[in-house]
């Protein structure tokens, strides 16, 4: 079976020539980690990851005016941390265009700077900046699924769900229904499940089944 990180790779970096893409890779984290002040002191903060979800048959977050997308230049900027601090065995997108993911792909709302848990880029970021001096504790939080602290593979998986797969392609019917299908299914599953829903965004029709509870498509 072909390995859809490695497909996302390749579909990532056409993106910007009109293809479509996503993949993920995951990071496990402690669910009490370092979180960076402004002032680049660490202290530590228990956290968990915010499991609201956009209701399926919603237009999703990108649509939310409480919750903005990130701007090219906020990802920008946030992308150069994790290239930095985040490398070798603590790369977070080895497998992913960090800019494309963050710009167009990805599900998360911007969120208040200075955020140490739920599934936005203001959280990631607070990890990013800790990740400069402790990598090791700290780029889990900040990478793409979050490591339960800044979201986590469920959380993604149910707001691309909300964000891509509407109407007639909508796949689930509450948040509830998506977090207990998704919780029941191994890593492999989920990662390979995460990579359809985002592919979805350009093509939902193909690549929304491939999200529901009866899809083989993903073992």
């Amino acid at each position: 079976m072909t390995n859809p990180l490695s497909q996302l790779a390749l579909a990532a970096l056409s993106l910007s020539l009109g293809a479509s893409s996503l993949a993920c890779s995951s990071s496990s984290g402690s669910s009490t980690t370092d979180a960076a002040s402004s002032d680049g002191n660490v202290s530590d903060t228990g956290s968990s990851g915010d499991t609201t979800v956009t209701p399926p048959g919603d237009s999703g977050p990108r649509s939310d005016a409480d919750n903005p997308p990130p701007s090219e230049a906020a990802c920008a900027d946030y992308c150069a941390m994790m290239d930095k601090s985040c490398t070798g065995a603590n790369a977070q997108y080895e497998d992913v265009d960090c800019n494309i993911l963050c710009t167009k792909l990805a599900a998360w709302p911007t969120g208040a700077a200075g955020a140490t848990s739920g599934n936005t880029l203001a959280c990631r970021v607070t990890y990013a900046k800790a990740a400069a001096s402790d990598p090791a504790k700290n780029c889990g939080p900040a990478g793409k699924f979050g490591a339960g602290i800044c979201g986590g593979r469920c959380e993604g998986f149910c707001r691309l769900s909300a964000r891509n797969c509407t109407g007639k392609n909508q796949i689930y019917t509450d948040d509830a229904a998506c977090m207990a299908t998704c919780n029941g299914w191994p890593t492999d599953k989920q990662e390979c499940s995460i990579y359809h829903l985002g592919l979805a965004g350009e093509d939902p029709v193909t690549h929304c089944p491939h999200g529901s509870p009866t899809s083989h498509a993903c073992g």
